[in-house]
């Protein structure tokens, strides 16, 4: 397969780049809208770069593609692949509005075009181990799913130089819509009609309009609750998740690598690579494009996800806690 890469001043296209490089499929060009970072990546991918993608696609075969860029650039690069034709693979939020991905949506539907957000969660063993023993009943009812994701500063978008990502005019919000939506891609995944109540923010931290915490309240069916937070951290801690589970017959905790399953009789400890499994997520998804087999994640769940951002910034909206 050819492959390509839109959107290339994103932080995380490194990632995607090099995996590209490493696999059995071609890498065949970048582009970008910046032309000094099409130059540093060309530099180090030694592949054809572009700031103009139409070109791209008229002078390059590409079998799949990788769309990225920011969160306003990202609905226009997918729209150029959907007109196209080529399969892809859409980095999340993927757009700034929930109608925006449903339009996405209908659009590869209606073209019968493979097309999946970047929601990493599904390719976590740990968390596939816990979705399965919950759902096999081992767990009993749930009472309680809590699910975390803290990462650094928000400047460090500055120093990647991707400042659109905490920039108000170009987000729609802050750590919620760009690291909360994996937890909210795991709730689901564990917890498929979990409802949302209510949520808070916190700007005290950089006193921005984009917030630095969300919390989010949950209703689970059989009368349990989740919890949904993400952060952006002052201070540098592990980055990825963190979930708990406390339910009828057991308590789960994963952190770091480490799922850890308490009985009442037992308790088990599984290890697993500490990384967030994009690669695999890549990899997985170019194969099941080229098999002809549909996604295991939508742009409609991506969308579904979105829609709960637009209620608690809604929520949040009627009650602000920063300069608006």
């Amino acid at each position: 397969m050819n492959l390509a890469v839109f959107g290339a001043g994103h932080w995380h296209s490194p990632i995607y780049l090099d995996i590209a490089q490493k696999s059995s499929h071609t890498l065949v060009a970048l582009h970008d809208a910046d032309s000094e970072t099409v130059r540093r990546r060309c530099e180090k991918y030694l592949v054809p770069g572009y700031t103009d993608p139409v070109r791209l696609l008229r002078e390059r075969k590409v079998d799949f593609a990788v769309s990225l860029g920011s969160f306003r650039e990202s609905p226009h690069l997918a729209d150029l692949l959907i007109d196209a034709g080529i399969p892809f693979l859409l980095e999340k939020p993927g757009a700034n509005d929930a109608s925006t991905l449903r339009k996405m949506a209908e659009r590869c539907r209606e073209k019968h075009l493979f097309a999946a957000p970047a929601l990493i969660p599904r390719w976590y063993p740990a968390f596939q181990e816990v979705k399965k023993r919950i759902e096999s009943g081992n767990f009993g009812r749930i009472g309680r799913i809590g699910i975390q994701y803290f990462a650094g500063s928000a400047e460090r978008y500055v120093k990647w130089r991707c400042p659109w990502v905490i920039d108000p005019a170009e987000s729609p919000g802050g750590a919620l819509v760009n690291l909360g939506v994996l937890c909210l891609s795991l709730l689901k995944m564990l917890s498929p009609s979990a409802e949302y109540r209510c949520g808070i923010d916190a700007h005290a931290l950089r006193n921005s309009p984009i917030e630095d915490f969300s919390t989010l309240l949950f209703r689970l069916p059989g009368d349990g609750c989740a919890v949904v937070e993400s952060a952006y951290m002052p201070q540098e801690p592990p980055e990825g998740f963190t979930l708990r589970v406390f339910a009828e017959k057991a308590r789960a905790e994963f952190h770091c690598g480490v799922l850890s399953i308490q009985y009442a009789d037992h308790a088990e400890e599984l290890r697993y690579r500490d990384c967030d499994y994009r690669g695999e997520m890549m990899l997985e998804l170019i194969d099941m494009a080229e098999r002809g087999l549909p996604p295991p994640v939508t742009l409609d769940e991506m969308a579904d996800i979105m829609e709960i951002c637009e209620k608690f910034y809604a929520d949040c909206a009627k009650h602000p806690s920063a300069p608006r």
